[in-house]
């Protein structure tokens, strides 16, 4: 068989969305059933996926072409454009299945799978960009007529699919993502480089890792951990790793407000070699989202080692199981009750972070790419 991607979301600042792209690509080509992998960008079709360095030219390009995509004044025309110029490239390739790994797909001659991780453009209008829902709700009918079938990351997501979008069962696949093996348990010493490069060497965490936007639902996590005793908030101060977002000016004065005593720092984006490390050093991962597809991070914690505090919503129930302590992400005085419980009760953090090690075993990205394979043959089979 032989594949198409889209690299433009593998190009850093790498989301979600990128690390899937690049793990299944770099994966991908290992299997015997692939012959052929070939990528596009904003401008070119690829012969192999390029390499990004943060200094890099084609870095910039695809800066400069996601700002003008984030643009409240982006007209579908530009789209429209932007597509037909990427169409003229890629329709040269024939006896490709083209794979889009981030919903929208460009115009294809050939067969094409889309990747679906949430519907959050519906749910949650105001939380995104205006451009974006104009873009979504312009191109998602043309991909749910385009596509040979669609990927769904979460059971949660395929059941959404079907009842929101009207899409049929049979063509959708749940195809969970996996944990990288860099996500394990380290010793102090292994981890302490790390700590000692952000001055956490001698301080007791707990965790935050996204964007800081309305969905990720930092704000009511904070106000939850503010309610906690001022002794607990002298010994445990809250880090985040993640891009600042968007529509977060009300969190950043909470977050100001915390700095200034000391109990908040954010780190800003890094990368997974020292991502791994600030996960070990953990004493709790939060992730008080209001609404995922999937909701890799607290996966990532319980690879780690570290006991997670998680919504009870949305899809990671599904995710989390019974691994980690549920809390609800509005109720604050419940949410500031399970984070001290899960920071002061010795014998459950214990018990989490047995039960979570094995939770994230079954969540690998070998599955993953197995289970994408599977498609790839029953698309290529139609």
């Amino acid at each position: 068989m032989k594949l198409l991607y889209n690299s433009v979301p593998m190009a850093p600042p790498i989301s979600g969305i990128g690390r899937y792209t690049t793990i299944l690509s770099d994966k991908i080509v290992r299997r015997p059933a692939i012959e052929t992998v070939k990528y596009f960008d904003h401008k070119s079709l690829l012969a192999k996926r390029p390499e990004f360095s943060s200094s890099s030219k084609e870095n910039s390009m695809i800066t400069l072409m996601r700002k003008i995509a984030n643009s409240p004044f982006i007209s579908p025309f530009a789209i429209t454009c932007l597509h037909y110029r990427l169409s003229k490239q890629i329709n040269r390739l024939h006896g490709f299945i083209y794979h889009e790994t981030n919903y929208i797909l460009v115009p294809f001659n050939g067969k094409a799978v889309s990747t679906i991780c949430d519907l959050s453009y519906i749910h949650y209008r105001n939380l995104h960009p205006k451009s974006r829902i104009k873009y979504f709700e312009k191109e998602m009918p043309k991909t749910l007529e385009r596509a040979n079938h669609f990927i769904a990351i979460s059971e949660f997501t395929k059941n959404e699919m079907i009842n929101i979008l009207g899409v049929d069962s049979q063509r959708v696949t749940v195809v969970p993502l996996g944990v990288t093996e860099q996500f394990k348990p380290r010793s102090r010493d292994e981890i302490l480089p790390v700590l000692n490069k952000y001055q956490l060497a001698d301080k007791n965490y707990i965790l935050l890792v996204g964007s800081i936007e309305p969905r990720k639902n930092i704000k009511h996590f904070l106000e939850a951990y503010d309610h906690m005793p001022e002794s607990l908030k002298k010994y445990f101060m809250v880090i985040h790793v993640g891009p600042s977002g968007w529509l977060n000016s009300e969190i950043h004065n909470k977050i100001e407000r915390l700095e200034g005593k000391g109990q908040f720092k954010a780190l800003g984006y890094l990368s997974e070699n020292e991502l791994v490390s600030l996960y070990a050093g953990a004493t709790v991962f939060a992730f008080p989202s209001i609404y995922e597809g999937f909701g890799l991070p607290p996966l990532e914690a319980m690879a780690s080692g570290v006991p997670v505090l998680a919504s009870d919503i949305s899809s990671i129930p599904e995710i989390v199981g019974d691994c980690g302590v549920l809390t609800a992400p509005f109720d604050m005085p419940k949410m500031s009750f399970d984070l001290e419980r899960i920071l002061t009760d010795k014998p459950l953090r214990t018990l989490l972070i047995k039960k979570g090690l094995e939770r994230a075993k079954k969540f690998s990205w070998d599955h993953c790419v197995d289970k994408t394979v599977e498609v790839y043959e029953r698309v290529s089979a139609l």
